[in-house]
């Protein structure tokens, strides 16, 4: 196809895509009426920037802008009316795609058209700055409550369980601990959020240390390094590209 492109003659038009774009569109058209638009298409578009299946309060806690904001009921209702294309899975109650290609659809301007496209570079702006949030809200000193910092987790009776009732059932803290790192690193560069500035200097100075502890409970150390590491070449980056465009 390479050969074919270079001599200037287009490739094979792909019908099925074609048909599959006009099944798409109609659905997304149909389950989004545009009164509704807006925040219908914000609880999509994390469906298809989510790094792994999220359930529906995680849902609605990542796509409010502030946690008393949080529509459960709303971001059921878009599930059920695009149910064509997503679906709950019984055995864990997160919400799936039934196929990589409406994901595709969703994230390609060309095949979705501007309305209906999700463009991930806002996208991955608006999870950090729900990530952020939710830690900013949530995380505290000794998470778990755990009686001695010099007792080794795998001593500590029934850590499981208290990760669980401490952490895991905290709405969207697991999710955000695990994947803010990944979200902001694809923020571009020359981005001007200044609420997403602000934000990372306020978690670094008050809450990056619970952050680190409660990856530490998740047996994440590694992931944890990583992630860190990058956001500061994220930072370092950012600032460079700033200061640079400053300057003209």
């Amino acid at each position: 196809s390479n050969i074919v492109q270079s001599q200037g003659i287009p490739p094979p038009h792909d019908k099925t895509k074609d048909h599959l774009d006009k099944l798409y569109e109609q659905v997304v058209r149909d389950g989004i009426p545009v009164q509704r638009r807006p925040f219908r298409l914000s609880i999509l578009h994390t469906i298809a920037c989510a790094l792994q299946p999220l359930s529906i309060p995680v849902l609605a806690e990542l796509v409010a802008a502030r946690s008393e904001e949080k529509d459960e009921t709303a971001v059921r209702y878009l599930v059920e009316d695009l149910h064509a294309v997503l679906y709950i899975r019984d055995s864990d109650g997160c919400v799936y795609v039934y196929h990589k290609s409406v994901s595709d659809f969703v994230l390609d301007e060309q095949r979705s058209s501007y309305v209906f496209s999700c463009f991930p570079d806002k996208q991955n702006t608006v999870m950090s700055r729900a990530c952020l949030r939710i830690m900013q809200t949530s995380l505290r000193f000794n998470m778990c409550d755990l009686s001695s910092s010099y007792e080794m987790d795998s001593d500590v009776n029934g850590l499981e369980s208290t990760i669980k009732r401490s952490i895991l059932d905290i709405v969207g803290l697991e999710y955000a601990c695990r994947y803010w790192t990944s979200h902001i690193v694809k923020v571009p560069g020359r981005c001007e959020d200044s609420w997403l500035f602000d934000a990372l200097r306020e978690f670094s100075q008050e809450k990056v240390l619970f952050y680190i502890e409660v990856m530490n409970l998740f047996k994440a150390k590694e992931s944890c390094c990583l992630g860190i590491d990058a956001v500061l070449a994220w930072i370092d980056t950012a600032v460079s590209t700033l200061a640079f465009l400053a300057a003209f």
